[in-house]
């Protein structure tokens, strides 16, 4: 089994089943890859975003310097995603940085119409 490559936001693991995402509530997801439908990414304000759509919950990612996500996505290696306190943001300059996490179900509301 590969192992898992961390860094601040996110871990990597080539070929991974399922995103481990630690939220900003708080609460612990894991979201079979094999239900991922969809990715959007753009930008609100300075933020960046991404909105990951799963068959049954949505998860909206809020930050900066999200290339290395969008990657990640396409190659089918992203592993885990959560949320780093502000005080790291100066350290990971060059990475990606996450500032909110948040996962809904699909059907309760629009992932874009989170804050």
């Amino acid at each position: 089994m590969p192992s898992l490559a961390a860094h601040v936001c996110y871990g990597l693991k080539p070929g991974a089943a399922v995103l481990d995402v630690s939220a900003s509530d708080g609460d612990e997801w894991q979201l079979p890859w094999q239900q991922f439908t969809s990715a959007r990414h753009g930008k609100e304000g300075e933020q960046e975003c991404s909105w990951l759509t799963f068959v049954s919950h949505a998860v909206s990612v809020r930050g900066h310097r999200f290339a290395a996500l969008r990657e990640a996505i396409r190659e089918s290696c992203l592993a885990m995603l959560r949320v780093a306190p502000t005080k790291y943001e100066r350290a990971a300059s060059e990475e990606l940085f996450i500032s909110a996490l948040h996962v809904q179900p699909v059907g309760e509301s629009n992932a874009k119409s989170e804050s």
